[in-house]
This record gives structure tokens, sequence and C-alpha cells, in this order.
């Protein structure tokens, strides 16, 4: 009889970690707003999906450098 070593969390199967790429991913609990946390296994990143705040996106994150 095989012993399961894994553990009780339930990975996501359509959710990639936004850092690494990788599908290696559990949800995390939820944000004060009631969204969805993510955490990835592999590099250790927290995110959220969707995200209101507009500052998260690259190119706006960027465009905030550089004017300041």
């Amino acid at each position: 009889m095989n012993k399961n070593t894994t553990s009780c969390f339930r990975v996501s199967d359509d959710i990639f970690c936004l850092r690494c790429k990788e599908k290696n991913v559990v949800k995390n609990g939820r944000t004060k707003n009631n969204k969805q946390q993510y955490y990835c296994k592999i590099c250790s990143y927290r995110f959220i999906e969707n995200y209101t705040y507009q500052a998260y996106k690259a190119d706006i994150n960027q465009n905030i450098i550089q004017l300041t």
C-alpha cells in the first residue's frame, strides 16, 4: 500500500503564477475585500488573480516610477 505524502491543499488547474508562470498554485485565504488569494509553491509568491488597484499593472507601475 502506497502512502500518500501530498498535503491537503487543493491545487488550482486554471491559475498560473504571475511571477514564474508555473501551475503549482494553491488557494491561500482571502483579502479584506473578499478576493481570493493564491500562493505559488515554487517561488513562494502570493498574489490575487484580478487586482482592482491599477498600480499593480506593469505598464502603469513603470509610468509611476518614471514620473516620480
